[in-house]
């Protein structure tokens, strides 16, 4: 009887976890029952309807299969985020396929729909599919090609050429397939839209067609506003003069077919790396960092713009020059690591309720490493790292407040989906989520940190962004550690994450606050 109630406790459990600190939130976890199935076969693309949440688990090799004996599911959780159904795959057609990809995963009115992208080597052919299936799983047709490039070599294959976005026409839903193409192609670039209803019938395309010049045409990931406006980022170079990169902001209506263009370029300094976002209230934020001039790798400064989502314009922007005191503090002979300027990245942007804009960047880079293998011989091999995180606050009014640093360093040899980390705004907190040497909990010195590489567990972190000050916590559920990829953790309201924790006993567990 005893074990039995401390089954059901384990079950239900919602765990408090306070910090030690005035002004910190609390935040607890709660999980469902365990699954039943292997958690490395669970992808990270979720949906949600107003009973369930749905996870889409694959087949083979992080693919879904057809009729090849490896079959994908839909795992359907319910509220209280215990297993509730395991939904089949299955395809009405003897027709074998193999190593579809899948990229995107919605649930409809009356079934599940999944983008997948195929690739075959043999002869350079990358496809989109798009698959539809109803309540119980079913494929009714065989699946349907609705788009195929041509010409593109093997270095290429994990290019993000296609996206689907759910948007709204007025009441009816609409289904956005957008196709871009890289500079590499050695074709003139291009974005298509392909508008489809809810049935997936063709409704609309649209095309953006770029000038077939000498000019190169590199693309960002496309974000979605509220209604019709599509966002993506283009930078433009001439590979002859490869440091006159250009840096555009390309706002679409995919409905109106029309668009409008922001131009980014300032007297302060040559832009570096930049990223686009989606911010709370679903803005959209294009941040990042500049240099003084085209031989500089060194921060100078950073930027941030915020968009409507419902017509693109401008909201807000900031320039702002980095202190003397700043640049110190990010050098790479102050952060007691091996970080240097060029790996920096844009990694976020976040909204306060008080409307102030954080902008969050981080170390992380590609490495190579001399490794010794069993018989004593050194050879090269890829290493992943993800060092520092850079936090920075405005005010409402876009005057800077402060900088932050929290010191990290994470090397792994493969396995680069756990570093980095997931970041969400709650009041005038910033949590983040990553992976820690087990040691490293109660320190905060970066010169005393373990570097993390086989031994690693999650810890949150509450960042107080007026404060600039910040409490580590374990991410534990009773007395087991979780096991998750950052980047697998999503956003399931404004106050609470969401994650499959991948541990001995796999669960789906709720961060609340």
């Amino acid at each position: 009887m005893k074990t039995q109630a401390h089954n059901i406790l384990l079950v239900l459990l919602a765990l408090m976890l306070y910090a030690h600190a005035g002004g910190q939130p609390d935040f607890y976890l709660k999980a469902g029952k365990p699954v039943d199935f292997d958690p490395e076969t669970a992808s990270n693309l979720y949906a949600a309807d107003s009973s369930h949440c749905y996870l889409l688990r694959l087949s083979n090799k992080g693919c879904i299969e057809f009729n090849t004996g490896n079959d994908a599911f839909i795992e359907a959780f319910d509220k209280g985020l215990n297993p509730d159904n395991s939904i089949r795959l299955t395809l009405n057609s003897p027709k074998k396929y193999r190593r579809l990809q899948p990229i995107v995963f919605h649930k409809t009115n009356d079934g599940y729909l999944i983008l997948c992208k195929f690739y075959t080597s043999a002869n350079k052919i990358m496809k989109a599919f798009l698959i539809r299936a109803d309540d119980t799983g079913h494929v009714n047709n065989e699946l349907k090609v609705v788009a195929k490039i041509e010409n593109v070599e093997p270095s290429l294959k994990d290019f993000h050429f296609f996206d689907l976005k759910k948007i709204f026409e007025g009441e009816e839903a609409r289904y956005v397939l957008s196709i871009s193409t890289p500079a590499e192609l050695l074709i003139p670039e291009r974005i298509n839209f392909l508008i489809f209803d809810e049935q997936l019938n063709l409704i609309g395309e649209r095309l953006i067609d770029f000038p077939d010049d000498v000019l190169d045409y590199e693309f960002s990931e496309i974000l979605s506003g509220i209604g019709g406006p599509v966002f993506f980022r283009i930078e433009v170079t001439n590979p002859y003069f490869p440091e006159k990169t250009v840096h555009q902001l390309i706002v679409y209506d995919v409905f109106k077919d029309r668009h409008q263009s922001f131009e980014f370029e300032f007297e302060q300094g040559k832009i570096a790396k930049a990223g686009l976002f989606k911010l709370e209230e679903n803005k959209i934020g294009l941040t990042g960092y500049y240099t003084k001039d085209d031989k500089s790798d060194e921060p100078a400064g950073v930027f941030y713009y915020v968009f409507d989502p419902y017509g693109g314009s401008l909201l807000r922007q900031k320039i702002f020059n980095l202190t003397e005191d700043g640049l110190n503090r990010i050098g790479p002979g102050n952060l007691e690591s091996k970080s240097g300027h060029e790996h920096l990245c844009p990694k976020s942007i976040h909204l306060s309720t008080n409307n102030n804009i954080v902008l969050a960047f981080e170390y992380n880079w590609k490495d190579m490493m001399l490794i010794r293998d069993q018989e004593g011989k050194l050879y090269p091999k890829q290493v992943f790292k993800a060092n520092e995180i850079i936090i920075f606050n405005f005010s409402p009014t876009d005057a800077f407040i402060n900088m932050g640093i929290i010191p990290k360093q994470q090397l792994l040899n493969s396995r680069q989906g756990y570093l980095g980390f997931f970041s969400f705004l709650i009041g005038q907190e910033l949590m983040l989520i990553y992976n820690d040497h087990p040691k490293n909990l109660k320190e905060y010195q970066g010169n005393k940190l373990k570097t993390m590489k086989t031994r690693f567990g999650p810890v949150i972190v509450n960042y107080n962004i007026n404060k600039s000050t910040y409490l580590k916590k374990p991410l534990e559920f009773g007395k087991s550690p979780c096991i998750c990829k950052p980047h697998d953790v999503i956003k399931l309201s404004e106050n609470s994450m969401l994650f499959l924790n991948k541990g001995t006993k796999s669960r789906l567990i709720k961060i609340g606050f």
